[in-house]
């Protein structure tokens, strides 16, 4: 055999250390966001039937929706729309009550169709947090056998489940329920011959009369359905030449939730609906809560230890080995325009302006200066805004400002205030950190003052060391320190 150059003993142990790296990274699992109960009840309601009978209120029946908007709810046709009170000419009303909003909400239906078997109601001073609604292919996704969740409000409990206590009775009738399955199949038809052929997701998650129009999640918290309709138990008792009885017929029900993509489709082209901002998600559940920075710490290290043993393996004497940065690795450390001569000065680098670096990812053609760049100071603040400064998840220097006047803005839109997230689609203030959710946090004005709120995020979000709930805002002060993620910020203001 021909004897190996240094140089290419040292490549082949760096090949396998690399790998050595990524084997160490595939053993720790990305997590993905957990499913969340509170977050999916905050926004899911039942859905009641008033009706007016000999000058009485009676309540005529119930089902369940979801916000799909801030003052939007969706749930079924069926639902919404009494074709026995409506052939009967009684006079009822739709109203919405829940945990969150205890006290019955008159509903105004604004949109129904009998062929999707779908209805969108108006609530006025509705200000509950959207459900966000997954765009994934309609015929893969969820896959079989994944984990789903109904929450909703069966009827078959209130009947079963009494206080003699007026207040606790209303407190199970505002609290609703939650059963988990797995999917079976999604597949193209209608429901018992009604409506239209459309993706229908069949799964073994409980539903009852009054779950129709709830929310189906996957095990990230994204609707992926309506339920819908289930099959009962078909059972009936037979006799044998003998005279012995048994009982025979299906034993299992199945479980129906036509897809949410009919949903969206609708309220992408239906005029009625065209101020209805839904939030949006193409992301499979694993692509949620980005990377773990254990796995970060723990991955790095390994390759550098890896790459160390090799280098001694190959130079047995005391050399200084020199690792050679790429262009553009400097070009992102010096932050000079691309193309500028490598100096190595740093005047040269304190010359640049903040759009000479280009962009590490996708962002927002109209929120440049919000796009979030390791390394990078905040501009000087204008009188009243705030200035949030302080490390990302590796130590890097970062910066948000958030000027008073952008926030007022968005207080203004269905949002209630500025997110911050890793989305570029789907955030008004882009923080481009691997431990920072699509949608992680939002900012927002009361009475002067600046709140945070987290937005069930996958790392959460602290205010001076304190885990702050999701959907709770909390008052933030200058001089307070902020942690979204992975990312620390000390406030200050003007």
């Amino acid at each position: 055999m021909g004897k190996v150059s240094k140089p290419a003993v040292f490549a082949r142990a760096a090949a396998g250390a690399a790998l050595l790296g990524l084997l160490s990274a595939a053993a720790l699992p990305t997590p993905a966001a957990a499913w969340d109960a509170k977050a999916a009840e905050k926004s899911t309601l039942r859905v009641a039937l008033i009706a007016e009978v000999q000058g009485k209120k009676v309540f005529a029946g119930h089902g369940t929706g979801f916000v799909i908007d801030r003052g939007y709810v969706a749930t079924n046709w069926h639902v919404a729309i009494s074709n026995e009170l409506i052939n009967k000419k009684i006079p009822y009303k739709l109203y919405v009550i829940s945990t969150y909003v205890p006290e019955f909400t008159e509903a105004e239906t604004i949109w129904h169709s009998e062929d999707l078997d779908l209805a969108v109601l108006r609530v006025k001073n509705l200000d509950l947090p959207a459900l966000e609604l997954s765009t994934r292919e309609p015929l893969s996704y969820p896959p079989k056998s994944d984990s789903i969740f109904v929450v909703g409000y069966p009827g078959i409990s209130d009947k079963f489940l009494k206080n003699p206590d007026e207040q606790a009775e209303l407190k199970i009738f505002r609290e609703p329920s939650i059963t988990r399955g797995v999917v079976s199949r999604i597949v193209v038809a209608r429901l018992a011959t009604a409506g239209v052929a459309r993706p229908i997701i069949q799964h073994d998650a409980v539903i009852n009369p009054g779950n129709s129009g709830g929310p189906l999640f996957d095990a990230c918290n994204r609707v992926v359905g309506v339920n819908t309709y289930s099959t009962p138990n078909q059972l009936r008792v037979v006799k044998d030449e003998r005279g012995d009885q048994y009982a025979v017929g299906q034993v299992a029900p199945g479980f129906y939730s036509p897809h949410v993509s009919n949903l969206i489709a609708s309220v992408k082209t239906v005029p009625a609906l065209k101020d209805v901002r839904l939030s949006l998600s193409s992301e499979t559940c694993s692509e949620e809560g980005g990377t773990s920075p254990l796995l970060i710490v723990f991955s790095g290290m390994t390759l550098l230890v890896a790459l160390g043993a090799a280098a001694l393996a190959v130079f047995r004497r005391r050399e200084v080995v020199r690792v050679v940065e790429s262009y553009s690795a400097w070009v992102q450390r010096k932050g000079v325009s691309p193309g500028a001569k490598r100096t190595g000065s740093a005047a040269a680098a304190g010359a640049r302006t903040p759009s000479a670096r280009p962009p590490s990812g996708p962002r927002r053609a109209t929120n440049l200066d919000a796009t979030f760049r390791p390394g990078e100071t905040a501009a000087p603040a204008a009188s009243g805004d705030w200035t949030l400064s302080g490390k990302d998840s590796t130590g890097k220097s970062a910066s948000l400002a958030l000027a008073q006047s952008e926030i007022e803005k968005a207080m203004g839109k269905a949002e209630k205030g500025l997110v911050v997230g890793r989305s570029a689609s789907m955030a008004d203030k882009v923080l481009g950190d691997p431990t920072v959710s699509r949608r992680h946090a939002k900012f927002a004005i009361s009475d002067g003052s600046l709140t945070i709120e987290d937005l069930k995020s996958a790392y959460g979000t602290k205010v001076n060391g304190q885990a702050l709930d999701p959907f709770q805002p909390t008052l933030v002060n200058p001089g307070d320190q902020i942690v979204i993620g992975g990312v620390t910020f000390d406030v200050r203001r003007g």
